[in-house]
């Protein structure tokens, strides 16, 4: 089975075979914070840093699971997160939105 980090979003599709798109879940309960440089349409690697979640004080990275480029934050900066939280959108390379 595919690991949770890497499960497809959009209605009624069963996977990324037909939806290009993947998500970076919240890695722990905080508050995040986007990356500023980041912008949607910016090509990323897998491990690439794309937020942080601010735990008491304690940034903990959320980062991309796969290669893709940046569909856009879930999530607004500052907004209060819960573990598990889709934060942000990936669209596969090449894919068309």
């Amino acid at each position: 089975t595919r690991p949770p980090s890497l499960a497809a979003v959009g209605p009624g599709l069963p996977g990324p075979a037909h939806d290009p798109r993947i998500v970076g879940p919240s890695p722990a309960v905080g508050y995040f914070s986007p990356l500023g440089e980041l912008a949607p349409g910016a090509a990323v690697r897998a491990g690439d840093v794309l937020g942080h979640v601010d735990v008491l004080g304690v940034r903990q990275a959320v980062v991309a699971p796969a290669d893709g480029v940046l569909g856009g934050y879930l999530a607004e900066s500052g907004e209060a997160v819960e573990y598990g939280q889709e934060l942000v959108r990936l669209d596969a390379p090449g894919a068309r939105a």
